[in-house]
């Protein structure tokens, strides 16, 4: 087995690369075929690809440096690794969902704002440009993640990669520049026309719609905003100028 087959096969960043290809083409032809807004991908494109390959290529493997040398998961009862598995992944997507919108939502107050406007600067919506992500914005987020990683104690090999796959498509669904009205599903799942709202520069949507999986946060704590069937009816983006270099920095 040649050197390239066996890092696909066996190393995590393997299936990760593959299904970069893969979304690359999916989401692209997905958006052409059904946009919500209109969206000139050839000025775009390259600027969004680089810095997903940015956020990919150097700050998810610092923040995982530096997390795995600070982060201690806690010790749970061996009765939690004992249940069934699939209980216990559906109880870990939903307490680290819930420790993922607090998070979020501190991200949003103004001692932590500069640390995740990076992730805002697009002027549009699309499943590239939504991976725009300081080191700060990456580690904080991944904290509900790692600490609650305990749940799934035991688990099989291959489901941390499997985890990470979802985590990567279910940030490329929010951010998705695609005219679906799903209103029945945005009641239990973030849509894209859902998450539209978050990042919109009216100021009615600031701090609104906050949820990264599970719409119910933003309903019980009152942080939600009914989307606007309306298309073309948001825009996005900053309303102030900030230093290219600050703003990848989180500074």
């Amino acid at each position: 087995m040649n050197h390239a087959l066996a890092w696909l096969l066996y190393s995590p960043l393997g299936p990760l690369a593959v299904l970069f290809a893969v979304r690359l083409v999916v989401w692209s032809v997905v958006e052409r075929r059904w946009p919500a807004y209109t969206v000139n991908h050839r000025a775009v494109f390259f600027t969004d690809l680089g810095t997903s390959l940015f956020l990919f290529l150097v700050t998810i493997p610092i923040a995982d440096y530096l997390i795995a040398r600070v982060a201690t998961p806690p010790e749970l009862p061996s009765a939690w690794t004992e249940a069934p598995l699939l209980l216990r992944v559906g109880l870990y997507l939903i307490l680290a969902d819930f420790g993922h919108y607090w998070v979020h939502r501190l991200m949003h107050t103004r001692p932590l704002w500069r640390v995740h406007k990076w992730h805002h600067a697009p002027s549009h919506m699309s499943w590239l440009a939504g991976n725009r992500e300081t080191l700060w914005d990456r580690i904080l987020v991944s904290l509900p993640y790692i600490f609650l990683w305990p749940v799934l104690a035991g688990g099989p090999w291959w489901l941390g990669t499997a985890l990470l796959m979802f985590a990567g498509l279910k940030n490329d669904w929010m951010h998705l520049n695609v005219r679906w009205n799903l209103p029945w599903l945005e009641w239990a799942i973030v849509t894209p026309r859902y998450h539209h709202v978050h990042h919109s520069t009216d100021p009615a949507h600031y701090d609104r719609n906050l949820g990264a999986l599970f719409s119910v946060w933003d309903r019980l704590f009152g942080t939600y905003a009914r989307p606007d069937a309306k298309q073309n009816a948001l825009s996005f983006g900053l309303d102030e100028k900030v230093p290219i270099t600050r703003l990848i920095a989180g500074l």
